[in-house]
């Protein structure tokens, strides 16, 4: 558990908000806000760690809510002992792996995050840093929360986090997960998207498709063939996906009538 999910438990137990536990440390608001959001950790020796340990029993004796100030310490604490600096490098493949296991692309997260495209893009690419990380890892998780979190979508994202779709039912519990996803630093392997394309095409019987689609008796048209739509491909991912596309594709545009000849 977090110092963020742990003060959260707290204060929802005494029941206080960001001013009455600030009141009651002697600290600042700001300071307290910070906490919730994960912006900020105190440290694990600091006077305004012990301020806020304060603070939390105070509201708790004045509430008659029976919490031990030792226990709190410990939770609190340890929390803080426990925390991983996040490795920058390790944190962009996460948030690759969940962008583009959710299709999402880096322009329609600037456009809902309020972010210039290029920014995203520079920040997807590990060529620039956000200025403020534990912000913009919540940003993207209530983006997320707000947009994906039903049908398919959901399911994606309890294969990714390993666990069960219905743990993440509660909006708060999939931002966590998100959040946490995000801040690991365990990164998954991903298949190589070469080998995956190879091994797709190892698969492929050449024979086969041309004798199911009766290729020696089809007359190719002479006027060029087009797609009902257009899909853009970008990268050598999409390039290896654009000629399996297009080997599917392929059967649509041929034809078993014979063609009229030019007059």
């Amino acid at each position: 558990m977090t110092f963020r999910e742990q003060l959260l438990e707290y204060m929802k137990l005494v029941d206080c908000t960001n001013k009455e536990l600030a009141e009651a440390a002697h600290i600042g608001s700001g300071t307290v806000g910070r906490w919730r959001t994960g912006k900020t950790e105190p440290d694990a020796d600091s006077e305004l760690l012990r301020r806020a340990i304060e603070g939390l029993y105070h509201l708790a004796a004045q509430k008659k809510i029976s919490l031990d100030k030792e226990e709190i310490t410990r939770s609190l604490t340890e929390t803080l002992h426990h925390s991983v600096p996040i490795d920058y490098e390790t944190y962009l493949a996460n948030l690759n792996v969940l962008l583009n296991q959710l299709e999402i692309k880096g322009g329609e997260l600037a456009r809902n995050l309020n972010f210039d495209p290029s920014y995203i893009y520079r920040i997807l690419s590990g060529t620039r840093h956000s200025a403020d990380l534990p912000q913009f890892s919540s940003d993207v998780a209530s983006y997320i929360v707000r947009k994906y979190s039903q049908g398919q979508s959901m399911e994606h994202l309890a294969s990714l986090f390993k666990c069960d779709a219905q743990q993440l039912k509660q909006e708060k519990h999939l931002y966590d997960a998100i959040i946490a996803w995000l801040g690991s630093n365990c990164c998954p392997t991903e298949e190589n998207p070469i080998h995956h394309f190879l091994k797709k095409m190892d698969t492929f019987n050449l024979n086969e498709y041309i004798e199911i689609i009766h290729f020696n008796d089809i007359r190719l048209p002479t006027v060029p063939m087009q797609l009902p739509t257009t899909k853009v491909y970008h990268g050598i991912p999409q390039m290896m996906e654009a000629e399996l596309d297009f080997i599917c594709e392929l059967p649509d545009f041929l034809t078993l009538e014979p063609l009229e000849s030019p007059k």
